[in-house]
């Protein structure tokens, strides 16, 4: 999704969902959990 220009990290934080940034400055007992966000189009 973020190849064609959305930002899945903001859609996800304004759906309510519980999103932590994971990057090589995050300790990962920082991070409850990961998670992964998809997009299914239906035509």
């Amino acid at each position: 999704m973020e190849g064609v220009g959305m930002d899945a990290f903001t859609m996800g934080a304004k759906m309510g969902w519980d999103i932590y940034p994971i990057g090589a400055d995050i300790s990962l007992s920082e991070v409850p959990h990961g998670t992964r966000l998809g997009l299914v189009l239906i035509y």
